[in-house]
């Protein structure tokens, strides 16, 4: 529980499995981990809206169903490499 903590020493960092942690509040700023490739924060209580992650030309995989986010699904042509996008069971308006 509680929320995501700073893993801002962590530069190299390329998959990140934070999923089923009752997690709580806004998702935090991924742009210092450029290697970042797979983003798994599914089945938690994050709330606000979707961060910008075009900081992230490497994320194959961002799973981020099951929470409480809301605001616009935004547009992630920018992300030439994401092959899996997940964002079901969220409070968000828009298409893909």
């Amino acid at each position: 529980s509680g929320s995501i903590p700073d893993f801002s020493g962590l530069t190299s960092l390329t998959i990140l499995y934070l999923h089923y942690n009752q997690l709580s509040g806004s998702i935090p700023d991924f742009t210092a981990f450029p290697s970042l490739m797979e983003l798994h924060l599914y089945f938690n209580q994050l709330s606000g809206s979707i961060p910008d992650f075009s900081g992230l030309p490497s994320l194959t995989h961002l799973y981020l169903y099951n929470n409480q986010l809301s605001g616009s699904i935004p547009d992630f042509t920018y992300l030439a490499s994401l092959g899996s996008l997940r964002l079901n069971d969220n409070q968000l308006s828009g298409s893909i």
